[in-house]
């Protein structure tokens, strides 16, 4: 038997070393080392991630290096040409050594493996892991849940499961749907397709092959290429249909220059992009056009993709996320592959900002996303190839600077749009209750964002304190600009909820709010006008941003970016969102839950529901029993409202309380519980089931 075929079936299991083989798979001894020709690299595995990244170079060889991934009973080839900027750092020649493979599906059955890094030329092991790994359990079984799913997860991986399997083959159907609905609008819009090209010679063809397969004829495509050295703007030439324009740059000037002239010669309703080494579905244009009949409110679409890696024949992932724009402020899901946006919509300028080395794709989702009227819908009509081509933009160094001058612009146009709902009057007074306990500094900044509005009386501030020190209340009853109830006894949070609502005026609407929560401009007007203006709601709350680096961010929402601010309304721990339409907008979502850090209630729901239950929910639990009673009995809904920002600096009280009196704590935060004393003097009683 061979060597490594006998390793693969017997040796590994039996602990025994991996056999040296050589190119004819004959054992070989292991060559000299010399500082000159030491092949060095390295595997990196985790139970959580779905590829094997590595790399493998020789010092002083700039040429990409062939290698091996030996796993139990298989083994995958590769040839190891990714840049990797950590190696170029260390000095390892110009960091072209790297690579990214899927892994494979037969290893997904949670049992430990060993995985070797062999090097193709003289077959000797390189590096070795020992690392399991498991089939991820989806929270979903059918494409209302997955659409729920997609808003804090957007990415699934393979090995796809059989509630995977469902819901793609109903995204299957919903295309053909949406496909005849196109090839039968009565105003067919006409398409112009984008697609810059440099050096792409071995994929441009296949490329553009995919768009002139489209069963949706009206469209042009508009292929520049920028400056190539190869035969791709000759290969371009070449097709021979009326419909392929080409345009030749003399100088290569970059993928966004190149993309921002074929827009100025677009002739096109719709504008669509597709990269040189990607690829369509032939079902897509004619999909996106029947969106396009069913909303013609619309200015933009985005839909998914499949993702492959390298030259693999079966997808590595999917990429959708109904538009979460809570999400696409912390970091990018969408991409410009499955973009679409009325030609119109930058009439007179540029889709794409020509300083951009790197990410104008989600350049150009933020503008769009202020623009209004984006929506997306549950489509997988694009393959999305990783690592194929030696020039591909995501193998590029990271310009964190680039990403730091789109965000910056993009909170500047938010700005401006928050501070033109600020200027809209509250059309009903409204009192805002803030529990507090201790945290001083927390309180100013909240009452301070509260009192930097112009309410026209329109607005009061009710602080309930639980039984701070005599500082701390000393310092609120100095505050101007709100009403201070002092009391004597820690009662917890919903206690000292009721207790400002008691305090309010009989016909004012309620804003429930934590001490350490800071209201951005506009945030309680959209909240109001919400809970007018949407269908039967009842409870409206915003945006919950979430500093970076708060523990439980990731939590709430998988996929976020742990360094960025990110808004955990919509949760995955919670499960929350009620449902959500097949082409969603990213405006109010319903919801059967939201944690009441800032929640405004209205004031009949108040008349009809009644205050939050203390008796069974001193600290918590309330907010959940109160969302239910909302739903339930007034059968009022509770939105979520993206245009209201409101960040969230989380639980530092909570801290603070656990380090100062644990008996305390222990009583209100994990028994959520009154002492027998307090229940006797409010006349509470404990229930059975509290054990």
């Amino acid at each position: 038997m061979d060597p490594f075929d006998h390793f693969a079936s017997y040796g590994h299991v039996e602990g025994r070393p991996m056999p040296i083989r050589g190119t004819l798979g004959k054992e070989i001894s292991r060559p000299e080392k010399s500082d000159a020709q030491l092949v060095k690299g390295f595997l990196e595995t985790s139970r959580d991630s779905s590829v094997i990244n590595g790399w493998i170079a020789v010092s002083g060889d700039f040429q990409p290096r062939t290698a091996r991934i030996v796993f139990p009973h298989g083994e995958v080839r590769l040839l190891a040409n990714l840049t990797r900027q950590d190696l170029k750092d260390r000095g390892i020649n110009d960091g072209r050594h790297g690579f990214s493979v899927s892994v494979p599906l037969e290893l997904y059955d949670g049992k430990t493996h060993l995985i070797q890094l062999i090097d193709g030329e003289t077959g000797r092991e390189i590096s070795r892991r020992k690392q399991a790994w498991t089939v991820e359990r989806r929270a979903y079984a059918n494409l209302e849940e997955f659409l729920a799913y997609s808003l804090t997860q957007p990415s699934i991986t393979a090995p796809f499961s059989e509630n995977d399997k469902r819901v793609f083959a109903t995204m299957e159907v919903l295309a053909n749907r949406f496909e005849s609905k196109g090839l039968a609008a009565a105003n067919r819009p006409k398409f112009s397709v984008i697609m810059p090209v440099y050096n792409r010679a071995d994929t441009v063809k296949e490329s553009i092959g995919s768009i002139l397969a489209q069963s949706y004829p009206w469209f042009e495509v508009i292929v520049v290429d920028d400056g190539s050295t190869d035969d791709s703007a000759d290969i371009v030439e070449a097709v021979g249909d009326d419909r392929v324009k080409l345009i030749r740059l003399v100088e290569n000037r970059g993928h966004t220059r190149a993309r921002n002239v074929g827009f100025d010669a677009a002739t096109g309703d719709i504008v669509a992009y597709l990269d040189s080494d990607n690829t369509w579905d032939s079902r897509y244009l004619a999909a996106v056009a029947g969106l396009y009949a069913e909303r013609p409110d619309l200015n933009a679409t985005v839909s998914g993709r499949l993702v492959f890696r390298g030259q693999e024949k079966m997808p590595h992932s999917v990429m959708f996320g109904h538009l979460n724009f809570g999400l696409l402020d912390n970091r990018n899901y969408l991409d410009t592959n499955c973009i679409t946006h009325r030609r119109s919509l930058f009439e007179g300028s540029a889709p794409f900002d020509a300083s951009l080395r790197r990410y104008v794709d989600y350049d150009l989702c933020l503008r769009l996303s202020d623009l209004g009227h984006f929506a997306s819908a549950p489509l997988l009509l694009c393959n999305y190839y990783l690592h194929r081509t030696p020039n591909a933009i995501s193998s590029n160094k990271p310009e964190w600077q680039d990403l730091d001058r789109i965000r910056e612009k993009h909170e500047e146009r938010r700005a401006s749009i928050l501070a033109a709902a600020a200027r809209q009057p509250l059309k009903r007074p409204v009192t805002v209750v803030i529990p507090n306990w201790e945290s001083l500094d927390d309180l100013r900044d909240c009452v301070a964002a509260l009192q930097s509005g112009e309410w026209d009386e329109q607005l009061s501030v009710v602080v309930v304190d639980n039984n701070s020190s005599h500082a701390v209340v000393s310092a609120i009853r100095e505050m101007s600009g709100l009403r201070l109830v002092e009391n004597a006894v820690n009662y917890g949070f919903t206690y000292a909820v009721n207790q400002g609502i008691a305090t309010a005026a009989q016909d004012d609407d309620i804003l429930i709010l934590n001490n350490d929560a800071i209201v951005r401009p506009g945030a309680i007007q959209e909240l109001q006008a919400a809970a007018y203006e949407l269908p039967d709601a009842g409870l409206t709350v915003p945006r919950q941003i979430l500093e970076p680096q708060t523990k439980t961010m990731r939590t709430h929402v998988p996929y976020a970016d742990p360094d960025r601010p990110v808004d955990v309304n919509i949760s995955a721990h919670h499960r929350n969102v009620v449902r959500i339409g097949l082409i969603h907008d990213g405006g109010p979502v319903e919801l059967t839950f939201a944690p009441f850090f800032a929640t405004y209630i209205r004031r009949d729901v108040i008349d009809e529901v009644g205050p939050l239950d203390a008796e069974f929910g001193r600290h918590y639990r309330s907010d959940r029993v109160y969302c239910d009673l909302v739903r339930q009995v007034a059968r009022r809904k509770i939105y979520h409202v993206p245009t209201a920002h409101v960040v969230h600096k989380l639980q530092r009280a909570t801290e603070c309380l656990r380090k100062t009196n644990d008996s305390d704590f222990d009583l209100m935060f994990k028994k959520n519980r009154w002492s027998e004393q307090e229940m006797a003097s409010l006349g509470y009683r404990r229930a059975h089931w509290d054990i």
